[in-house]
């Protein structure tokens, strides 16, 4: 027995070598792989950010979408916003085009038109855009074309549509007070922590850059809507398909792309009652559209924000319950319109109207067509040449 209790009280300091050896040799293991993915720089981060991505011959000098100077104009103007101004329709029928055309023809001036924009971009990269565009083009006027259905949640995540899509940089409020953004523009945001915890990422099934799940802790609470009871209201693809005569499946199609569940959907703004993330998310836009404000003010150069009134053809005036997923929400197109006048007020602004569903580029893409960007670029033209004219 006593040969026993030796023999393994002999051992328990054998096991507590072997188990030293392998720690040390498994914390050895890892710092050389971290320096070795250091020094090779991997695993590789997404840069954050985007512009034109189309054929590089429609350029202009600002790398976005649009025309370069052919020579010295007498009044240049900026169209700031996101992809109604970088525009689907061919490089002559841009609304650049057709706002440049109109606005000459009123002040007999030749005038030239920058647009500074891209598909998915919200306040924040246009903000950042300006920064580095202003004093390059030095506009004699900058107009934004402000989208209420996606700018807000444009602005608040840190993604474009759908779930983790491109990264952007983002920036944040500190209470009242703008912070960010979070990573430069063309940068790589690395996520916090070692290169061998970023191994697990793709594992994970999570991309290399900060997700919306992540950016979520720093955001005040979603819209809770709840779960909905057999035939107890109307289905909002139902309700979609009926008003705009599109057939069910391509509702259910464009609907999945749409999250009632943190309000990333283009019927954010028509949410009621608000949740305290849409009024986190009016707060930042407003906070991002005067800083664009001061920034055109530092260089002399007048802001005015537009947007089409699209109200006509939309949602239900008053709040109506809709069946999505399962769940219920309630929208109403007069709680859309409140956000729009609460984000723009002490924001020059206008409101551009007469819209049509003939402008639409189709039943399934409401972006607008030729007759669409000429009609309300004639009419953003009729505003601005008041305050061009000599």
């Amino acid at each position: 027995m006593r040969e026993r209790d030796a023999a393994r009280r002999s051992r328990v300091p054998v096991i507590l070598v072997v188990v030293a050896v392998v720690g040390v040799g498994l914390a050895v293991a890892g710092v050389v792989a971290e320096v070795g993915l250091r020094l090779f720089d991997y695993p590789t981060e997404q840069p954050v950010g985007w512009a034109w991505r189309g054929d590089p011959r429609e350029a202009n000098e600002l790398g976005l979408r649009g025309h370069r100077a052919m020579r010295r104009p007498d009044t240049t103007v900026m169209l700031v916003g996101d992809s109604q101004v970088e525009s689907t329709d061919p490089f002559a029928r841009m609304p650049e085009v057709f706002l440049a055309a109109a606005l000459g023809e009123l002040i007999r001036r030749d005038v030239r038109v920058v647009s500074v924009a891209a598909g998915g971009w919200g306040q924040d990269q246009q903000l950042l855009a300006l920064r580095r565009s202003l004093a390059v083009i030095g506009p004699q006027v900058v107009t934004l074309w402000f989208t209420p259905g996606n700018d807000l949640w444009n602005n608040t995540f840190p993604t474009h549509m759908p779930r983790d899509g491109w990264p952007k940089p983002t920036f944040w409020l500190d209470g009242e007070a703008l912070r960010g953004p979070h990573a430069p523009p063309g940068t790589a945001y690395r996520p916090p922590g070692l290169r061998l915890s970023r191994l697990l990422r793709p594992i994970l099934h999570q991309p290399m850059y900060v997700t919306d799940e992540e950016w979520e802790s720093k955001l005040p609470p979603a819209y809770r809507a709840r779960a909905a009871e057999r035939g107890g209201v109307p289905s909002l693809v139902e309700y979609a398909a009926t008003r705009f005569g599109l057939a069910r499946a391509d509702v259910e199609r464009a609907l999945v792309l749409e999250n009632f569940e943190n309000e990333k959907t283009h019927v954010s703004i028509a949410l009621t009652p608000r949740s305290p993330r849409l009024d986190y998310s009016i707060r930042l836009t407003r906070a991002l559209l005067q800083e664009i404000a001061r920034l055109c003010r530092r260089h002399r150069a007048p802001f005015l924000v537009f947007y089409v009134d699209t109200g006509p053809t939309g949602l239900p005036e008053a709040p109506t319950q809709f069946e999505v997923s399962g769940r219920v929400v309630t929208l109403s197109n007069a709680a859309a319109r409140a956000v729009v006048r609460e984000v723009l007020a002490d924001v020059p602004s206008l409101e551009l109207s007469g819209y049509r569903s003939e402008f639409r580029v189709s039943s399934t893409d409401a972006h607008l067509n030729e007759a669409g960007n000429r009609y309300f670029m004639a009419q953003l033209a009729r505003q601005l040449a008041a305050s061009l004219r000599p």
